[in-house]
């Protein structure tokens, strides 16, 4: 890797300055038993989660977002066409691209399908059917 490779690199790393990482106190007293070894386990537990959501962020704003057609976006669903018009208008990944033409972004579907694996699991994600 070439070193303007790396700045590059480290660059995209760097949150824009209107999106702040952070918006709250790191450590969570709630979580805190405390003692210093439970103050230290709650800091860690805090950072760990702040991590995961900066490089599910990152990752996110890499991906390109595509528009599919319907026969694409059912097919990833697992459902018919015809499911998938019928609830055109509640599914927050559905594109109106005129009365007639309707398009599914592909981004919002994957995180569609994210946030209903999450419920399936007992967790519910921001932005959950």
């Amino acid at each position: 890797m070439k070193p303007s490779d790396a700045a590059g690199a480290a660059m995209r790393l760097v949150p824009p300055a209107d999106k702040p990482i952070v918006t709250e106190p790191i450590l969570d007293e709630s979580r805190s038993q405390g003692s210093p070894a439970a103050e230290c386990a709650a800091l860690l537990a805090t950072i760990a989660e702040r991590l995961a959501a900066l490089a599910e962020r990152l990752a996110a704003e890499e991906r390109p977002d595509h528009l599919l057609t319907a026969h694409a976006a059912a097919a990833r669903l697992a459902v018919s066409v015809d499911w998938l018009y019928d609830r055109a208008e509640k599914l927050p990944f559905t594109v109106k691209l005129s009365e007639q033409v309707l398009r599914f972004s592909s981004r919002g579907l994957e995180e569609y399908i994210r946030a209903l694996a999450g419920r399936r699991h007992g967790r519910r994600e921001r932005g959950a059917p």
